[in-house]
């Protein structure tokens, strides 16, 4: 018997962008290989948690930097590639099916900066007011989780 599960699912996810995505990397496998590992982590993360049966009653939440036209354009391209849904312009109608985007607010789109709490604080504040109920829980997940079943 599965014992249903309620909340939401994080995925906090830097856009793979030649040049901007595991930037240390760059020497080792250039921005295109770079950009390939990274989003290749990010696709395996996503399909983990999507195709995972025990989640099916969880909002996917994908919080998404850098906030701009390319951020938002990179990520609907991963989504789209890998066959996930997205909920669109408010319509939550199957919104345990689809996968929420929002852009990582904070002063900068810096994600070196140190306020990753900030950040992570921001995010936690705007996941639970999309949750009907502010209590249920929130868990966030790194873009790059290989461990991830």
């Amino acid at each position: 018997m599965m014992v249903p599960v309620e909340g939401s699912v994080v995925v906090f996810a830097k856009c793979p962008i030649p040049g901007k995505s595991k930037t240390r990397l760059i020497p080792l496998l250039g921005e295109e290989g770079s950009v390939g590992l990274a989003k290749g982590m990010l696709s395996d993360v996503l399909k983990s948690i999507d195709g995972c049966v025990e989640l099916k009653g969880v909002r996917k939440i994908l919080v998404y930097a850098p906030d701009t036209t390319e951020g938002r354009e990179t990520m609907d391209t991963i989504l789209d590639e890998l066959g996930l849904d997205t909920v669109q312009n408010g319509n939550n109608n199957n919104c345990f099916d689809s996968w929420h985007l929002l852009p990582m607010m904070s002063k900068t789109n810096d994600l070196r900066s140190n306020d990753l709490g900030a950040k992570l604080e921001d995010a936690l504040i705007r996941v639970r007011n999309l949750n009907e109920s502010k209590r249920q829980s929130v868990v966030f997940l790194g873009m790059d989780a290989p461990i991830l079943p």
